[in-house]
């Protein structure tokens, strides 16, 4: 039996329950959706956000994303947001370099290592002197020393060498006899001009644990030679993968040199590069970025972007690392004029780390990524309670598909909202019952002490 005393209690819960969930997130309340393509069997997921949901995302954090069951019911998630790269690189250990004049089949098998009893030195026999040709086309960097996986190698040259732009191979062992390659072609360039320089002199590799590097030249090697190498450590994030997408340049009209790109979403954007529309072009660029039209634009960087014909194939220069940038719009300034360009198309390409949802595998699947929506906000549920046995399972997002359709992403008003018109007729209605209920019962037990 119910005290009635507690009565309105039981009402007043039951409303504010009631009210909550007509405020509860449903899948139509978002524009689109993605399937989850889910592998075995896990408690705990984890889906990487792809390239078109942040384009149809309204908040750049996320907050319009949603994980649904397949009842269309919510379930907990938390969204793991990679880490912002250093702003500089972490500095590089100098390793031994040692340079490899030939590297025909014979040499290579005939190579040789002795190590000194300290083991601070090594030497390398290359076979019969007769087959050493006179320039230099690898060489063997000793990194024994290290205790960390490498994340990029830094070379250098002599400070007034010859112009150069060409494309190196970095191969990786743990023995002088067997390479496995880490990188097949990566840019290298040593581009003079007026004063001005290009100097793209660091190699990024995946995160690698090796005793030994072997760099050689892809094509023509250089007219001058490596002078020495270092060895950057490897973070936790140089193992994560990279998304992208590339938008071509609208000209300003009344502003020669100046080109206007609109991402059309707001990633987390780390890494940028320009693809120049004409070959043999070299050019210095300012690269800035805004949030939104109407904000001002803040300076991202200053940077050489070259692409050359040469007899092994075409050169182009790498991407380069900035701080995490949030902004859609970018605008790219070349100096000179609007004609150092040449004829064509200035496209802009930006890559980023891919934020991560990870979610409770509540209820039956299959589970849908929903996103896009002026109105709903997602709630994300602190998961480090999570044993730390449990490891969530990779999946993949499917083909998109519409749910509430475009409307969706726009802003309700802010005069009048219906979920919050219920939850505040609900809690109205639950404080009257409750003063209707408190007042009976200072009666009945007012007519109790009169007798």
């Amino acid at each position: 039996m119910i005290n009635i005393a507690r009565l309105p209690l039981f009402i007043l819960a039951g409303a504010v329950a009631s009210a909550l969930g007509a405020n509860e997130p449903s899948p139509q309340d978002f524009a689109y959706a993605m399937p989850i393509v889910t592998h075995g069997d896990a408690a705990v997921y984890r889906v990487a956000i792809s390239a078109e949901v942040y384009q149809k995302v309204v908040h750049s954090d996320l907050a319009d994303v949603q994980i649904f069951n397949a009842r269309g019911e919510p379930v907990p998630y938390a969204i793991e947001q990679p880490p912002a790269a250093p702003d500089a690189p972490a500095a590089g250990t100098p390793l031994p370099l040692f340079p490899l004049r030939d590297e025909s089949a014979a040499t290579l098998n005939a190579l040789r290592i002795s190590i000194a009893s300290q083991g601070s030195a090594i030497s390398l026999q290359t076979g019969e002197p007769a087959a050493v040709s006179p320039g230099v086309v690898s060489y063997i960097v000793d990194g024994r020393t290290l205790d960390r996986p490498v994340a990029a190698i830094q070379v250098r040259w002599p400070e007034a060498a010859a112009d150069y732009a060409g494309k190196m191979r970095v191969d990786a062992g743990d023995t002088l006899g067997l390479w496995r390659t880490v990188v097949a072609s990566a840019p290298l360039a040593n581009l003079h001009s007026e004063g001005a320089q290009l100097i793209e002199d660091r190699v990024e590799v995946p995160a690698t644990r090796a005793k030994f590097w072997r760099l050689s030249w892809v094509g023509t090697p250089p007219p001058f030679p490596l002078v020495s190498a270092a060895a950057e450590p490897a973070a936790e994030l140089d193992n994560l993968e990279r998304s992208g997408l590339i938008v071509t340049a609208t000209a300003a009209k009344d502003r020669p040199g100046e080109f206007h790109f609109d991402l059309g979403a707001r990633p987390p954007v780390d890494r940028v590069n320009l693809e120049l529309p004409e070959l043999n072009t070299v050019v210095e660029a300012d690269l800035l970025s805004r949030a939104s039209p109407g904000d001002p634009w803040h300076p991202v960087a200053h940077r050489g972007f070259y692409r050359l014909q040469s007899n092994d194939g075409e050169l182009r220069n790498g991407p380069i690392a900035i701080g995490m940038s949030h902004d859609r719009f970018w605008l790219v300034r070349v100096p000179q004029s609007g004609a150092a360009l040449g004829h064509g198309n200035l496209r802009l390409e930006a890559q980023w780390r891919a934020d991560e949802v990870v979610f409770l595998a509540r209820g039956t699947g299959p589970f849908t990524l929903a996103y896009g929506s002026g109105a709903a906000s997602g709630v994300p549920t602190a998961l480090a309670a999570l044993p730390i046995t449990v490891t969530p399972m990779d999946a993949n997002l499917g083909a998109s598909t519409v749910l509430g359709g475009e409307a969706r992403r726009d802003t309700p008003s802010a005069a009048f909202s219906w979920k919050a018109a219920i939850l505040w007729s609900a809690l109205a209605l639950a404080v009257a019952l409750l003063a209707v209920m408190a007042l009976r019962l200072t009666k009945e037990l007012n007519k109790g002490d009169a007798q």
